[in-house]
This record gives C-alpha cells, sequence and structure tokens, in this order.
C-alpha cells in the first residue's frame, strides 16, 4: 500500500503521525522528552543507588566533551545536519559509556535493559505508530510497511540511517541498515557497542510488543553495533498472532 493507495474503511496512510518525517523529525520533545528522562532516572536510581546515578551522570557530561571531534565531522559530512539531533545522540552515549565505566559492561547493559524496558515505548510511541493506529486500517501490516518504506527514506535524507531494501512483499519486509549515525556517535567515544546498550535494544523491547497487536512479528540477526555488517531488520505477516494491544 503506497501512499496514494486507500482502502473503502482505512484512513490514508499520511495521516499517521509524522508519516515521512526522520527521527531528528520525530523523536521526543517537549513534556514527552521530560516524561521519559524521568522515567529513566527513576529505575537507574532504583537499580544502582541515588549516589551512583549522580555519579554517572556527572560522569557523562565529562566523557561527552572528549568525544572525537573529527568522527563527529565525518557524521556530519555523511549528511546529517541538525545539531540537536546530535547533540543528543552524544548525550545519549555518553550516559552508556559512564555508565559501563562504572558498572561494567555486563551490569551496564542489564541496567540499560530495565531503563529501555520502562521507556521504550513511550519513545517508539514518537517515532513509529501505535497499535491502535495501525489497526485502523484494512490491512495493519501493509499500512506499516508503507510508514517504515518512508521512514527509511526521510532517514537516508537526513543523513541518519543508509538502508538496502531486501524484501518489500504483501508479507514480509526486510531491510539492511548499512550506515547509521547512532552507531558511529558510539564509535566517536571509542566503542561502538555503546550503541547497542543505549539503541538498539530498545528495538528488541518495542518490536516485539508492537508486532503481534498488528499480526506481524520481528526478526533481527545483527547490529552494526554489534559487530555485524548491517542491521538487518525483518517484519513478517504472523497470521497467528494474539492481536490484543501490546503488553507492557
Amino acid at each position: 500500500m503506497s501512499a496514494k493507495e486507500s482502502h473503502s474503511n482505512s484512513p490514508s496512510i499520511t495521516s499517521l503521525r509524522h508519516y515521512g518525517r526522520s527521527f531528528a523529525d520525530s523523536e521526543p520533545r517537549g513534556r514527552a522528552k521530560w516524561r521519559i528522562m524521568w522515567r529513566a532516572f527513576a529505575v537507574m536510581r532504583r537499580e544502582v543507588g541515588l549516589v551512583a546515578v549522580l555519579h554517572v551522570f556527572w560522569r557523562s557530561r565529562v566523557l561527552a566533551r572528549r568525544v572525537d571531534r573529527d568522527q563527529l565531522a565525518s557524521i556530519r559530512q555523511k549528511g546529517l545536519r541538525d545539531e540537536a539531533f546530535l547533540a543528543a545522540r552524544i548525550e545519549e552515549t555518553a550516559l552508556a559509556a559512564a555508565l559501563v565505566e562504572r558498572l561494567g559492561v555486563d551490569r551496564a547493559t542489564a541496567v540499560y535493559r530495565q531503563v529501555l524496558d520502562a521507556v521504550a515505548d513511550d519513545v517508539m510511541r514518537e517515532l513509529v505508530p501505535t497499535a491502535e493506529d495501525l489497526n485502523a486500517f484494512d490491512d495493519p501490516f501493509a499500512a506499516f510497511r508503507s510508514y517504515l518504506e518512508a521512514v527509511l527514506d526521510a532517514n537516508a535524507r537526513a543523513g541518519i540511517h543508509a538502508a538496502e531494501l531486501r524484501e518489500s512483499t504483501a508479507d514480509a519486509f526486510a531491510y539492511d541498515v548499512t550506515y547509521c549515525a547512532y552507531e558511529r556517535v558510539a564509535a566517536a567515544f571509542g566503542d561502538p557497542r555503546l550503541c547497542y546498550i543505549s539503541s538498539c535494544a530498545g528495538d528488541e523491547v518495542s518490536f516485539p510488543r508492537l508486532c503481534p497487536a498488528i499480526g506481524a512479528r520481528f526478526l533481527r540477526q545483527g547490529t552494526l553495533a554489534a559487530g555485524a555488517k548491517c542491521c538487518d531488520f525483518r517484519f513478517e505477516r504472523d497470521t497467528g498472532a494474539d492481536r490484543s494491544e501490546p503488553k507492557t
């Protein structure tokens, strides 16, 4: 289903919130951002204690000032012009780096997974349609596929991602992300894995919640941040999925 196609009982695909906009244009702002930050802080405080959290936040500011500026310049050369978006990626990656420095990789990853479990739905609600939005269409999976196609195009124009489409059929949508500004920011901190801890892992929380509610399944074998050649996203129609609302 393209932006021009519609079904008799379906809304227009372009009516979906943030349709055709890049992540830089649709990431949480204002109250949504503060709500996410507060929830993240509360989880970290619960998991590691207030003193450790305050130290991590202080240390993240120090690390952010030490990021490799040459690598940031290469990200801009790839087409990323939104400085606010880049600053947000530096901030979140510095926080992950400070947490790893304080707790070690394994413990930091576990704590961040708890954070993502608490905030991923709020973040993804800003970036992709909700199950309720998609289920307003006669074919929610087709609507989701069309939405993602538009996001991929917008992210490419914004210098955020480069992706190669592998499959786009009635029952499957698959693409490989071969360049990711999130991962490149983590590399500028000296460790691409920081991107997996702070960002990629969120996909593994949110998509498995959303997809069953629209009759789909999410599959991914690897990520750039974890050392794979690409992030291989695959969404498949799943006629046996439980179409109830996602459980949080």
